[in-house]
Parts: C-alpha cells; sequence; structure tokens
C-alpha cells in the first residue's frame, strides 16, 4: 500500500470500530448448538498511547453479540495491547495483546457470565482523513478460556471478526 504524507503518530489516540465477527464456542462437556454460533454483531473499542512513529500501547475491549430465539451470548475479551507499524509513514499495523476473556448468557432479566484469560491479534490499516481523524479498516482475532458456567465446563472461545473503525490520532 502507498505511503500517506505527513502521517505522524504521537500522544493519545482512541477508537471505535464495528464489524461482522464469526464465533467458535467449545465447551468439554458440552456441544453448543450451530444457531449459538457463526456470525455476530462485532465492536471494538481501543485507547491508548504513543511511545513512538512505530509503537503504540493501549487497552482494547472486543465485543461479539448474538442473540437466538430469545437468548443473547456476549462473548469478548479486555486486553493490554501493543500495536506497531512495521513503516513509520505507512498506516498498515499488527497488534497483540493479552488479558481477561468473558463468556455471557442472558435470556430476560436472568445473565450469568464466566471470565478467564484471553488473547488477542490482528492487523489494520490507519487512512487519514485529514487532521487527527483515520478511517481504519481492522481484522481482529480473539481467543479465550472462559472457565466453567454450570453446566459448561471449560467454555472457550475463538472470535474472527473485519470492521471499519475510526480513530482519533
Amino acid at each position: 500500500m502507498a505511503q500517506q504524507p505527513g502521517i505522524t503518530r504521537q500522544g493519545f489516540w482512541g477508537a471505535i470500530s464495528f464489524g461482522y465477527g464469526h464465533s467458535s464456542l467449545t465447551s468439554s462437556n458440552f456441544d453448543f448448538a450451530d444457531s449459538a454460533q457463526g456470525g455476530g454483531v462485532a465492536l471494538d473499542v481501543k485507547l491508548g498511547g504513543t511511545l513512538s512513529p512505530t509503537v503504540r500501547l493501549g487497552g482494547e475491549v472486543n465485543v461479539w453479540t448474538k442473540s437466538v430465539g430469545g437468548l443473547t451470548e456476549d462473548v469478548g475479551n479486555v486486553s493490554a495491547a501493543i500495536y506497531l507499524y512495521p513503516a513509520p509513514r505507512s498506516g498498515f499495523f499488527v497488534k497483540g495483546g493479552a488479558g481477561l476473556a468473558s463468556y455471557q448468557v442472558s435470556q430476560g432479566n436472568t445473565s450469568s457470565t464466566t471470565t478467564g484469560f484471553g488473547l488477542l491479534g490482528g492487523v489494520g490499516y490507519d487512512i487519514r482523513l485529514g487532521g487527527k481523524v483515520s478511517l481504519t479498516p481492522v481484522a481482529n482475532f480473539f481467543w479465550g478460556h472462559d472457565g466453567d458456567l454450570s453446566p459448561f465446563i471449560g467454555i472457550k472461545h475463538t472470535i474472527f471478526d473485519v470492521g471499519l473503525g475510526v480513530q482519533y490520532n
């Protein structure tokens, strides 16, 4: 991809992305129904600071949600992440992080949640629109070992999502 003139990365930054995600859910003792997995809405929110023109640190929240027959599943990660820009004047970046993973199931006014360990990876490209605002297509992978939520033992999630975000630089 072509370099964008005048790109600078410094100080505080934040972004929000919306898109489509595909979920795979597993459990040691239970097979999740196909209707409880697959495609759903994806949301990513990230905030952080800039260490150098090629390195940013931040926190990121990734959520996938799907409702079927009055039952809603929310799956996500909250991660500390590093964002690496291999070419200082390009908008391309790779990211990785680790933190908490969560699985929540809700029906009506009742919900149950379990949390565990999670990992995050992804790529994106900041397209500077002018000033300090960028349009950013992203592709994310987030995985979690969410834990137990009776009667399920060892719940794990794997989410791949693609989205389009707006970033303040």
